[in-house]
């Protein structure tokens, strides 16, 4: 089919000259129409002179029919268009194409082959030629047009490999070109797309206002997968430069993962330390209003609170373990904050209520724990509200201070 096809390009512009062709059985190839076909193939010409002839011609017309002895670029793209300051848009969108075709092929071989031939100019090559910025650029803008295609895939696979894909250009090309697959990606029901979609969004979100797009999908990922959270507080702290959108990202996360004590300890539990490092890091809370530094203060007065009281009932010794170390982490984030606002003396009665916590630590211990850090915070920073109770949880007792919720009544 693809022989029959790719014969119909006015080569009779070369006049009456009778050829006959050898067609490989892997052609690449486009859609439809002259030039829009990339066709490999071995022409048994009757005149040698003729042969040259009509592959330059073809290359000329573009074609994509390489000419005998062009440079090619380990990829199968030629050498000349991966160095060019200005590459032609119509080799790149068929090479890329090609890749696409072979990716939701129901062949994992082919699948792998089309995600690699994807990737394969993602940043300088250990082998010549090294890709330009220009091309780099286009490359990008091409995959962006023609990926988002691949994440409404019915095969998994396909969408996964997609992912991988994405994850890796996007390491290497430093631009924000793939914004938008990437917030498809993100959008996807498959938690191993959305954690590669992660993995993607981490380098883009500090380029540019176009990569701060990503900052709102990627905390709704976290919500729909709970287990990917650590990925998205890193995606959400990779800026190497303070940002008040990721700070209330990273706030609003927060305050959702709080939220879900109140059914049980979420997946991922340690997650919130990641996101707790960038926003009491010096640099980052010396960014922050007033106002952000408070709501600072109070998640993690409120993450404290309610890691402690899930320690009352039945908990699986890796749960008390983590609570442990998350508790024991949060008191000094908190005790970091007292030193930069002038309480050093907070920071050693935190340590000093969080010694020794850990693996072998008793549920009640570490409740108690608990309870000390969110007393003590409170009385250092009394604007600080009354953590949130879980309703029914055993074995925590209120802070001071915290509103006791009336006993339902019964009609």
């Amino acid at each position: 089919m693809a022989a029959t096809q790719a014969l119909k390009c006015p080569l009779n512009v070369l006049g009456n000259i009778t050829l006959i062709y050898s067609f490989d059985t892997t052609a690449r190839r486009r859609p439809a129409g002259c030039g829009k076909f990339i066709v490999r193939f071995v022409p048994r010409l009757v005149n040698r002179s003729v042969g040259a002839t009509i592959a330059l011609i073809a290359l000329i017309a573009g074609t994509g029919i390489v000419a005998p002895g062009r440079a090619m670029a380990a990829g199968g793209l030629p050498a000349n268009v991966v160095t060019s300051t200005q590459p032609p848009a119509g080799e790149i969108e068929a090479y890329i194409a090609q890749a696409l075709f072979d990716l939701k092929s129901p062949d994992p071989a082919k699948q792998q082959s089309g995600r690699d031939a994807i990737v394969n100019f993602a940043g300088a090559s250990a082998q010549p030629p090294v890709p330009s910025p220009a091309f780099l650029s286009a490359y990008s803008r091409t995959l962006n047009r023609q990926l988002p295609a691949i994440t409404k895939a019915t095969d998994m696979r396909s969408r996964l490999n997609a992912a991988v894909a994405t994850a890796r250009i996007a390491e290497k090309i430093d631009n924000d070109e793939l914004v938008g697959t990437i917030t498809e990606l993100l959008k996807d029901q498959n938690e191993a797309v959305a954690i590669w979609a992660l993995k993607a969004a981490k380098f883009v979100v500090p380029r540019s206002a176009n990569g701060a797009k990503l900052i709102k999908p990627i905390v709704d990922t976290a919500k729909r997968f709970p287990g990917s959270t650590t990925m998205a507080y890193q995606a959400l702290s990779n800026s190497p430069t303070p940002n008040a959108a990721i700070i209330d990202a990273i706030h609003s996360l927060m305050d959702v993962r709080i939220a879900s004590y109140a059914n049980d300890i979420p997946a991922d539990p340690l997650a919130e330390l990641v996101g707790m490092n960038t926003i009491v890091d010096t640099k980052w809370w010396g960014a922050q209003t007033p106002a952000q530094q408070q709501k600072t203060l109070q998640l993690l007065v409120n993450l404290v609170s309610v890691a402690g009281q899930r320690m009352g009932g039945a908990v699986s010794n890796e749960n008390r373990e983590s609570m442990a170390s998350l508790i024991r982490l949060v008191a000094r984030g908190i005790g970091a904050i007292g030193i930069k606002s002038g309480k050093d003396p907070l920071a050693k009665k935190l340590d000093d209520a969080t010694k020794g916590l850990g693996k072998a630590s008793s549920a009640q211990q570490i409740a108690q724990s608990a309870e000390t850090v969110v007393k003590e915070s409170r009385s250092e920073f009394p604007a600080v509200a009354a953590p949130p109770q879980i309703a029914g949880a055993p074995g925590a007792a209120q802070p001071p201070g915290a509103a006791t919720k009336p006993s339902p009544t019964t009609k």
